[in-house]
C-alpha cells in the first residue's frame, strides 16, 4: 500500500495530540466515606485516593482516640491514600466549640471535609486542605469561587443538582478561575433531615 508523503507526519501528529490531550483530562479517583477504622481498613482494599472518616459515627461505633486516629493515619499514607476527617452534617454551638477544642490538639490527618460554612472559622489557624460537602450545597459555579476563597482544595455539588448541571458544573467552575477539585458523589439512601419534633409520632406536639 503506498502511504502519501505526510501520512506518517500526520500519524504521529495524532498520537501527540491524543496523548496531550489525555494528559490534560483530569484523574479518575476514588474517595470513601466510612463510618468506623474497621470500615475504612476495608476500603483501603479498593486502592481509594481519600477516605473520609465520621467525626460523627453511628451507634454503636465511637470516634476514635487521638492515638488511634494517628495510627489510621499512619496505615492509610502507607498505601498511598490520604485520610481526611468528615464533620458531623449538622452542628451546633456546642459541637463548633467542642471542634474547635478537638482541633487545637492538632490532631493526625491529612484534611478535614466540611459540611457548613462557620467550620471556616474553626479551622481559620489549623492550615489543613479542605473539601467541601454535599451538605453545602454548592449549586452553580459562582458558588464554588465564593468557597475558593478560603483555599479549598475541593468541593462535591449539591445532591439535587439536576443531570444535565452536573456534567457542565466542573467546566463552568474551571473557567472561573477555581482549581480545586471536584468529586461526584454515589451514594444509597441520603439523609434527608434532622427532627426533634417527628409530627407522625402519637406523642408529638400539637400543630395549631
Amino acid at each position: 500500500i503506498d502511504l502519501p508523503n505526510n501520512a506518517s507526519f500526520n500519524l504521529k501528529h495524532n498520537l501527540k495530540q491524543n496523548v496531550q490531550e489525555k494528559s490534560l483530562r483530569p484523574e479518575k479517583v476514588l474517595s470513601v466515606r466510612v463510618n468506623s477504622k474497621e470500615q475504612a481498613l476495608l476500603a483501603l482494599s479498593f486502592q481509594p485516593k481519600r477516605i473520609y472518616l465520621s467525626a460523627e459515627p453511628f451507634a454503636p461505633e465511637k470516634p476514635l482516640s487521638l492515638l488511634d486516629l494517628s495510627k489510621l493515619k499512619d496505615t492509610c499514607n502507607r498505601n498511598q491514600c490520604e485520610l481526611y476527617l468528615a464533620l458531623p452534617r449538622m452542628m451546633d454551638d456546642k459541637q463548633n466549640d467542642l471542634f474547635s477544642a478537638f482541633f487545637r490538639k492538632k490532631p493526625s490527618i491529612d484534611g478535614v471535609l466540611i459540611t457548613h460554612s462557620g467550620a471556616f472559622r474553626i479551622l481559620e489557624n489549623e492550615h489543613c486542605p479542605i473539601v467541601c460537602d454535599t451538605a453545602m450545597n454548592l449549586y452553580n459555579a459562582e458558588a464554588v469561587r465564593f468557597y475558593s476563597r478560603f483555599n479549598i482544595q475541593g468541593w462535591t455539588p449539591s445532591l439535587e443538582l439536576p443531570y444535565k448541571s452536573l456534567l457542565s458544573l466542573p467546566k463552568s467552575v474551571k473557567l472561573s478561575g477555581c482549581n480545586a477539585e471536584g468529586e461526584i458523589v454515589l451514594h444509597g439512601l441520603p439523609t434527608l433531615m434532622y427532627m426533634d419534633h417527628d409530627i407522625s409520632d402519637e406523642k408529638a406536639d400539637t400543630a395549631e
